[in-house]
């Protein structure tokens, strides 16, 4: 315990800007981070040494296949996830619960009893969740949104392009987002963010990582828009392992939704 002590005030209190003794520190901090976290707890610790770094990186971005759609492709690409199989109740349950939040974050707007009815019976005959996401972007309700003046104000701007560049490798263009509809935008956005984790392959964990570094990145950056534990949570790891035991579709639709709140949230900003 006393060696931990004088550790943790060398830890303090040295000067990191030196790359090498910064380096240095790190590496030890790290062997040590249990055992201050045993006797120091998570936020002291966290205030010394920063937070622990996930060691997931950012896989490379796949070109997007034009086929990756097909239904042979659909096939070819299946996961197995470690889930159990949702008894019909459950899924019922939690398919409602995606509808109504889906319709929320789209169109900034409560589904309708007859609107649930109607995507609960797609669902039930075998629609995927990005179908219906699909369906509702392209209903009368949204597209008129889309024929509106609804200008991208300096904050959706910024995001856009970050986004854009980081986690889908393009490079796109201040004066051609700027003459975009709001509701056209992150539609494209989110149609290309579900085309490019369609092409990443199934053999590796490229997914599952890309996926990670999203949602770790959404929840440090925006920390007031989350109200769910896990959503709020920054720790690429615990979002990598809960992507694993889930289906892709789970997974699609967290990115659709999250994409959606990301920009809600900047519209009146």
């Amino acid at each position: 315990m006393r060696n931990l002590l004088i550790v943790v005030t060398l830890l303090a209190f040295c000067d990191f800007s030196n790359a090498n003794i910064s380096e240095t520190f790190s590496s030890y901090g790290e062997k040590l981070r249990p055992y201050f976290k045993k006797f120091l707890g998570k936020k002291r610790t966290e205030r010394i040494l920063g937070v622990e770094q996930s060691g997931i990186r950012m896989p490379k971005i796949p070109e997007v296949r034009k086929d990756a759609r097909s239904v042979d492709l659909l096939k070819k690409r299946k996961r197995k996830p470690n889930n159990k199989k949702l008894t019909k109740k459950k899924k019922q349950k939690y398919d409602l619960a995606f509808i109504r939040e889906i319709t929320r974050v789209t169109r900034q707007m409560k589904s309708n009893f007859k609107e649930d009815r109607r995507w609960l019976n797609v669902m039930s005959q075998g629609g995927t969740r990005e179908g219906v996401y699909r369906g509702i972007v392209l209903e009368d309700r949204y597209t008129n949104l889309e024929r509106k003046s609804f200008p991208i104000n300096p904050k959706v701007l910024d995001f856009s392009l970050q986004y854009a560049n980081h986690f889908l490798a393009q490079d796109i263009k201040k004066s051609a987002l700027r003459r975009s509809n709001f509701y056209t935008l992150k539609k494209v956005l989110v149609e290309r963010s579900l085309e490019v984790m369609d092409s990443f392959p199934v053999e590796n964990d490229d997914l599952y990582d890309w996926y990670a570094l999203f949602s770790s990145y959404l929840a440090k950056k925006y920390p007031r828009i989350w109200r769910n534990r896990l959503r709020k949570n920054s720790n690429a790891k615990i979002h990598k392992n809960w992507a694993k035991n889930v289906p892709e579709q789970h997974i699609k639709s967290e990115v659709i939704i999250k994409m959606h709140k990301v920009f809600n949230f900047q519209l009146n900003r």
